[in-house]
């Protein structure tokens, strides 16, 4: 039986991070306003498609834990809540380099209306950070994938980022 919550927190990270930013960063407690905080990892060695670690707050999915795969491991993590959660609001996705200001965390999930989309946006070469819905939904060239692979060459040779014979300039 699915358990009934009126959201997910969901946290991406990765094994890389579980002892560094998953400690570091995370929030107090699992559950805010009757919404479960989950943190998701992939395994690509899993033996089942996921392993849900309920005492921890772990989804552990099967699927590679790179930065390049960080979409697929997103798709499979709303796939997979909604097989383990009935979520009656939605999902708030965040990352695990997050420092939450848990008190406005919870304003914000007491909100009777919260909008499809929230987002902030940095402007390059501004010390500020903006709300700003066109700047968001524009479409720009960003250099950080190829930049972060390029500075961070053995993450090629993790066998659970399945990057072999990737060449990431394409």
């Amino acid at each position: 039986m699915k358990k009934e919550v009126s959201g997910v927190i969901l946290v991406l990270s990765c094994q890389k991070h579980q002892n560094t930013r998953l400690k570091e960063f995370k929030l107090n407690k699992l559950e805010y306003e009757n919404w479960k905080v989950v943190y998701v990892i992939g395994d690509f060695f899993l033996e089942s498609e996921y392993t849900y670690m309920e005492k921890e707050s772990i989804l552990y999915i099967k699927c590679e834990d790179s930065y390049i795969h960080l979409l697929k491991k997103f798709g499979l993590a709303l796939k997979y809540l909604y097989e383990i959660f009935r979520i009656e609001e939605g999902i708030l996705r965040c990352g695990d380099d997050l420092i939450f200001n848990e008190n406005k965390l919870t304003e914000f999930l007491k909100l009777p209306d919260k909008p499809d989309y929230y987002g902030y946006a940095y402007v390059r070469n501004c010390d500020k950070f903006v709300k700003d819905e066109k700047l968001l939904q524009k479409t720009k060239i960003d250099y950080f994938m190829y930049n972060y692979y390029k500075t961070h060459p053995e993450d090629f040779n993790n066998p659970q980022h399945n990057l072999k014979n990737v060449k990431i300039e394409n």
